[in-house]
């Protein structure tokens, strides 16, 4: 992603959704890695947004030490 955004030049990549036959992912960068959350299709896209936006923030705490 971030080589893409870079050859794109649009900036910082902030998170990416992509859809597959069997579940819908979404990726944020967090700390020097990559979260991941996946939920299933039917799924509303809201709230698989809403629970990546909701694991950065603790994984960001926990990152920190402040669990």
């Amino acid at each position: 992603a971030n080589r893409a955004m870079r050859h794109l030049q649009l900036g910082v990549w902030r998170h990416i959704v992509f859809e597959t036959e069997t579940d819908t992912v979404a990726m944020a960068p967090c700390g020097s890695g990559v979260l991941l959350v996946t939920a299933p299709p039917a799924a509303p896209l809201g709230l698989l947004r809403r629970t990546l936006e909701r694991a950065l923030e603790h994984a960001g705490r926990w990152l920190e030490g402040g669990a």
